[in-house]
């Protein structure tokens, strides 16, 4: 009348050491995915925003500007409304730049220029010329 009912600590150890290792295994690349869509959606949100900034700019007079600077960039509405920041992700840092800040007339940039973003080990050139489209990415 040996009748067993469960797992000897045998089984359970090696339940466990599996479900560890694959743990261990998992973390690395779901970080790895994080970043890669924070970065997606730094950009999405640097898009928007230049956007937003042209469609101000659209039948107003008042200036509407992005400043940018070695970690993040600002958004002016108005000179006198509160701006609004945005931080660049981890390990990013705005490189070179030809205008320290820009703005749109009447939906048409200030003036054509580039960006110039670096990225871990990989440099993001963000292209404004001229005309009333808002630029694109090169990398």
């Amino acid at each position: 009348m040996n009748d067993h009912r469960g797992f000897t600590l045998l089984e359970v150890l090696i339940v466990l050491s599996i479900l560890s290792i694959l743990i261990t295994l998992s973390v690395p690349i779901s970080k790895s995915l994080f970043e890669k869509q924070e970065e997606k959606q730094f950009l999405n949100t640097l898009e928007s925003d230049i956007l937003y900034i042209q469609n101000l700019s659209l039948g107003t007079r008042s200036r509407s500007t992005i400043e940018f600077h070695k970690d993040h960039y600002t958004i002016f509405k108005t000179r006198t409304e509160k701006p609004i920041i945005r931080y660049l992700p981890k390990n990013w840092q705005i490189t070179y730049t030809t205008y320290k800040h820009f703005y749109f007339v009447n939906g048409t940039i200030n003036k054509a220029g580039h960006i110039l973003i670096q990225k871990n080990n990989e440099n993001l050139q963000i292209v404004f010329p001229l005309g009333r489209g808002r630029g694109y990415i090169r990398e």
